[in-house]
């Protein structure tokens, strides 16, 4: 149950890593709900005493479901304090998460989402020919 709201805010001025810690400091147990207009779905993970337990993301899960959030640059998020029943399926340390997904997303393991990605498929379809010519 959706206890209450205590942080919310743009990804644009918090990062996923710079939230995870924040959330850790605090040893925080709740959700992080995250949304963005240049993903079909949206992402939770879910903390306890600060460590996140469990992600979904679509079809992601757990840590792929993490990593995979590092990638999102613009969008919304919100984190609930509430009672956790996911199961636990994540016990790599908040530290290494963070870590590893910002590598991930140096090294181009990581798609990015957000519309510098949106920018990038246009060109390619560009690129590629597919955009039609207009002449006028």
């Amino acid at each position: 149950m959706r206890d209450s709201i205590v942080l919310a805010g743009s990804l644009k001025f918090l990062a996923l890593g710079d939230i995870m810690q924040l959330l850790g400091a605090n040893g925080s147990t709740g959700v992080l709900r995250m949304i963005s207009r240049y993903a079909s779905e949206p992402g939770f993970i879910y903390f306890e005493s600060g460590n996140p337990i469990n992600a979904s993301c679509g079809s992601k899960l757990g840590l792929d479901a993490i990593y995979s959030l590092f990638g999102w640059s613009d969008g919304e998020f919100e984190f609930s304090k509430e009672n956790i029943t996911s199961q636990r399926v994540i016990t790599k340390s908040r530290m290494g998460i963070i870590l590893e997904g910002l590598k991930m997303v140096d090294d181009g393991q990581i798609k990015k989402v957000g519309p510098d990605s949106m920018n990038r498929q246009k060109a390619a379809a560009y690129e590629a020919g597919s955009v039609p010519i207009v002449k006028g």
